[in-house]
């Protein structure tokens, strides 16, 4: 019985991640993109200081 319940757990666990991982690539990318950004603005400002 509950093996079971852990395989419906994993198997619908399993379809949120598949639907989420286009959300979690794009803000990954997103955030690494500002992230770099923040980066070169930081670098940028001390250059010119």
């Amino acid at each position: 019985m509950r093996s079971k319940l852990q395989k419906v757990i994993h198997f619908r666990v399993m379809i949120f991640l598949a639907m989420i991982e286009d959300e979690l690539i794009y803000w990954q990318k997103v955030s690494f993109e500002s992230g770099s950004y923040s980066f070169l603005v930081s670098v940028w400002s001390k250059c010119h200081t």
